[in-house]
């Protein structure tokens, strides 16, 4: 027997879940072309994007939860350079 498992999902750009509607562990995917992530509720309660890195030349805006994960990543193409950014919690900082 088989059966499939759907995790809670938008295909809205930018979208992120609310932690208050995940269980801790709980998976969220946005599909939307232009910003997919999957996301999840830590133990703490707090929401953690687990991938992919966003790519484009302005930093993510996330929309719905606006917090960015520390730890988050983009790869920021301004000017035509990649630069590989990281939020710190309070700030999107450069790696070198």
């Amino acid at each position: 027997m088989s059966f499939t498992v759907q995790h809670k999902r938008s295909d809205e750009e930018n979208r992120r879940p609310d932690p208050a509607t995940l269980e801790e562990g709980q998976v969220a995917i946005n599909t939307n072309n232009s910003t997919p992530g999957a996301f999840t509720k830590t133990a703490t309660g707090s929401l953690v994007k687990l991938g992919p890195c966003a790519i484009g030349d302005s930093a993510p805006a996330p929309t719905n939860w606006t917090e960015l994960s520390v730890g988050e990543m983009w790869l920021d193409t301004t000017g035509g350079t990649n630069r590989l950014k990281v939020w710190s919690g309070i700030a999107w900082l450069t790696v070198n």
